[in-house]
């Protein structure tokens, strides 16, 4: 077993794909629960399997999973978190992301201000407010945006989930756990386009978001920032991964 695990690793170090980010883009370190685009491969002790490596840590399983945009590669993490008693929540992270806009819709303030924002939300975060929402309710059967603790810290953070029932976290990935987890990305890449839209309410609504963003989320976020249009790729290569 331990043969076939250094024979996987090996073949995942002679794959290298051509990576689209600079090398300035900087990985996040392991450890502890990742934003959910990374520039390239993290280092660490993961198994492989074709463009999917895996590894089981205390308290959660992290894959990262190659996203060929059509310049170069970039690398997807998809997590893996024991839920209720034989489920597993299959989730990205964001970080403290969506926290401002979420403060602007419950916290106390403008009651008028409020009430433009809840109608005109709905036109350009679609998405947002379905996760939002089923995340209020937790419909997790479906996509829901959670605030969770990172098992590696115990500090809360933006998670958009889904769980797959009847699966306990260290199961063999097949290919219900692996459609699964390519939705959730797929969904990911999304929200992460609709917070590119402008609210065309009052430049403070996307001045806070996107602020918040630059600073929790590392250089991949930036990178993105500034090359949003290479996302249709990854969108289009979701759509592979789930038909």
């Amino acid at each position: 077993m331990e043969s076939n695990r250094l024979i996987e690793m090996d073949r995942a170090v002679a794959h290298e794909p051509n990576w689209v980010m600079p090398s300035t883009a900087e990985v996040e370190p392991p450890g502890e629960m990742r934003f959910f685009v990374q520039p390239r491969w993290a280092s660490g002790d993961f198994s492989a399997a074709g463009p999917t490596r895996r590894r089981d840590l205390p308290g959660f399983t992290e894959l990262e999973i190659e996203l060929p945009f059509e310049a170069g590669s970039a690398v997807g993490v998809v997590y893996l978190l024991p839920y209720e008693e034989s489920s597993t929540m299959v989730a990205t992270c964001f970080n403290a992301f969506f926290q401002p806009l979420r403060r602007l819709l419950y916290e106390p303030g403008n009651d008028r201000r409020t009430a433009r924002l809840w109608q005109r939300l709905p036109q350009v975060r679609p998405l947002f407010m379905t996760v939002n929402e089923n995340g209020l309710h937790f419909r997790l059967n479906d996509l829901a945006l959670l605030q969770h603790p990172d098992p590696s810290t115990g500090v809360k953070k933006n998670l958009i989930v889904s769980v797959e029932r009847g699966r306990s976290r260290g199961a063999e990935l097949d290919d219900a756990l692996v459609n699964r987890g390519a939705g959730v990305l797929g969904a990911s890449v999304q929200l992460f386009e609709e917070a590119l839209n402008p609210f065309d309410l009052e430049s403070i609504y996307r001045g806070v978001e996107v602020m918040d963003l630059l600073s929790v989320t590392g250089s991949a976020a930036k990178w993105l920032l500034k090359n949003a249009g290479d996302l249709g790729d990854v969108l289009s290569l979701i759509d592979e991964l789930t038909d």
